[in-house]
């Protein structure tokens, strides 16, 4: 059977269900196929997403989607080995907006009904399994024994792309530009959320985790609030992932720690999940996300930012969807689908917040995969504190503090050299 349109998008994730809204909105005729049962259930992602593109491209989705909570707390927790270090964040009502936590299935299933609100067709349960060329340009795909032939496609398989890899339409990356993130989602009673981190009932908190449990691993962890729920994750280094420490024992002995005992005493565990994370920054982009008759796009194509304290991947996502459906619209009115048109793609996103914020950033890949910042310099911050802080008989100075700390965890010219060198990458 042959089915005919004018765009294939192969995956309904953020970046594929962004392709397809705006396709759509352009006048084209658009097949989303996705091979989970449902929008949602492949993909993973730690909870929080920034609101300024849909603020700029989505009119009215604040009235539509239901989020959990907006991001009012960002946390910075250092974890000692009983005791812990919070650095707290609390934003004005001004700020309070501009980032939320959700769950990706309903945010999935809102950009799915509007897909569908602009004559999009969203196919979930159907896997693409082959690529056709025609001429050496890509036309189309087969799924499930079905030929399905499209002007142009859209390869959003997110950051494990079989088929864009199979086809050799982009490489496959070293092991070594990967983290694997891991997920914990807990029911906790409302209040009691509320109750802990001092939040109203639409408030919520973006934490991120570094020392004690964690091992001195080269990763981090997070904790997010939802209304009635929390999720806690590690991200852990591939290449230590497995060898070193496995990042679900990772995450139960993080949760274990006495600062993470308050929170999930008697909450129930709902969710367990796992994905690979990009940790690769400007250096993992594809320098040619495009070619004959195609684009990739979000995770596929690099487009996910780790700064050391934020992860940009949701945002990221929704633009570079915006960008391709962009460049399809040129490329079509003008007559071709050849990759000089399609490069129209790259310029939009050398222009954008994406390539801004991932060159700001072009380090910080190197700074991440320093052991340093995840073993020794937690050890300095529990131990300056605790002097700073003494409950003995005599007070410490702060600069005695400092500097029995860093000798005690490191050498004073090694820290000063980590630090300006870290400093200078996030």
């Amino acid at each position: 059977m042959s089915i005919d349109f004018d765009v294939v998008v192969i995956g309904g994730g953020p970046s594929g269900l962004s392709t397809a809204y705006f396709l759509s909105k352009y006048g084209f005729n658009v097949l989303v196929l996705e091979r989970g049962s449902k929008l949602g259930s492949k993909n993973v992602f730690g909870g929080r997403v920034y609101s300024y593109p849909f603020d700029k491209y989505f009119p009215g989705w604040r009235d539509e989607l239901n989020v959990e909570r907006w991001v009012s707390h960002e946390k910075l927790i250092t974890l000692c080995k009983e005791d812990s270090i919070e650095l707290t964040l609390a934003r004005g009502s001004s700020d309070k907006y501009k980032s939320f936590t959700i769950f990706l299935s309903k945010l999935l299933e809102w950009m799915g009904e509007r897909v569908e609100s602009e004559g999009g067709v969203i196919a979930t349960g159907v896997k693409a399994d082959k690529i056709i060329f025609e001429d050496n340009v890509v036309s189309g795909v087969e799924a499930g024994g079905d030929v399905i032939k499209s002007l142009y496609v859209v390869f959003a398989e997110g950051v494990n792309s079989v088929l864009a890899e199979e086809y050799k339409l982009k490489s496959k990356p070293s092991p070594d530009k990967y983290a694997v993130g891991v997920k914990e989602v807990f029911k906790v009673d409302r209040s009691k959320i509320n109750n802990l981190f001092g939040l109203d009932n639409d408030s919520g908190v973006a934490a991120y985790i570094l020392g004690g449990p964690l091992k001195g691993v080269r990763g981090g962890g997070f904790l997010y609030t939802m209304r009635d729920y929390i999720s806690l994750g590690v991200v852990v280094h591939l290449n230590e992932a497995f060898e070193e420490v496995y990042p679900r024992e990772l995450i139960g002995d993080l949760r274990l720690h006495p600062y993470m005992q308050k929170i999930f005493k008697d909450a129930t565990l709902i969710e367990y999940s796992a994905r690979l994370v990009s940790e690769a920054g400007l250096h993992g982009i594809l320098e040619k996300p495009y070619g004959d008759g195609y684009l990739i796009v979000g995770d596929s194509a690099g487009y996910v930012l780790n700064t050391g304290f934020t992860v940009r991947g949701v945002d990221y996502a929704v633009l570079s969807g915006k960008y391709a459906a962009d460049t399809i619209k040129y490329s079509h009115e003008n007559g071709s689908r050849d990759s000089k048109f399609l490069a129209k793609y790259m310029e939009l996103v050398k222009s954008s917040p994406i390539y801004h914020g991932l060159k700001k950033f072009k380090d910080v890949d190197k700074a991440l995969s320093d052991r340093y910042v995840y073993s020794i310099l937690p050890g300095i911050l529990c131990r300056l504190f605790n002097k700073v802080y003494s409950t003995g008989e005599e007070p410490y100075k702060l600069y005695d503090s400092l500097i029995d700390s860093i000798k005690s965890e490191s050498g004073i010219i090694n820290l000063i050299y980590k630090l300006i060198t870290l400093g200078r990458s996030i």
